[in-house]
């Protein structure tokens, strides 16, 4: 479980949303991630997040698109994951939040 956070946390820095309506957020990753998101097993870190439906990924353009249950993830939480930019309170507060998720 913490690696799956840590993974995602690092995977944070270098998305931008693109769109985000409750239940579906697409993200564009940056010229700067595209090397750390090609070594991660994106399809197995989403699946490990409780509340994600389903993952598309665009290579062509760097696109992910993620759809989930708005009830279980809350909107609030890409944006603030997104946002965090790799700020360590922000990422702490975050990371917080993720593992009560998966404690469930």
């Amino acid at each position: 479980m913490p690696t799956n956070i840590s993974d995602l946390l690092l995977l944070a820095r270098h998305v931008n949303i693109v769109h985000h309506i409750p239940g579906r957020i697409r993200l564009r990753v940056t010229p700067s991630g595209v090397a750390l998101a090609c070594g991660v097993n994106l399809n197995q870190l989403i699946d490990c997040i409780p509340g994600v439906l389903g993952i598309r990924v665009n290579a062509l353009v760097g696109s992910i698109v993620i759809e989930y249950d708005p009830d279980r993830l809350s909107p609030d939480l890409w944006e603030s994951l997104v946002r965090s930019n790799g700020d360590p309170e922000s990422a702490s507060e975050i990371k917080g939040r993720l593992v009560m998720i998966w404690k469930g």
